[in-house]
């Protein structure tokens, strides 16, 4: 199974933690998969077992951020639609060996 370890990354010149935990509450402090701190800079990424799941919630978790960086005011439905979309274009092996070099 692939690790996941919280680390430092990139968005847009911002350095932003991504933090992986055994649970993540949001702010009412009900359990969510994934959850932004943007004032913090930090995302936070429930551990699943369910590798695709983690993926997933990471890019919708990126596209909240890039949504806030550039002031979109996305709704919560449309940050999911879009996370799901380009989730579903990206894990396509030839499209990913294209943009990210290798699958």
């Amino acid at each position: 199974m692939t690790q996941f370890f919280s680390q430092r990354i990139n968005i847009l010149g911002q350095w932003w933690w991504l933090e992986f935990s055994e649970q993540v509450f949001d702010d009412a402090g009900e359990p969510v998969d994934g959850y932004i701190l943007p004032d913090r800079l930090l995302i936070k990424i429930t551990k699943s077992k369910n590798i695709e799941r983690i993926r997933e919630v990471i890019l919708h978790e990126l596209v909240h951020a890039v949504d806030g960086i550039f002031s979109l005011n996305l709704s919560e439905k449309q940050v999911d639609k879009l996370a799901r979309g380009l989730f579903g274009v990206i894990r396509q092996d030839d499209l990913n060996s294209m943009i990210f070099g290798q699958p």
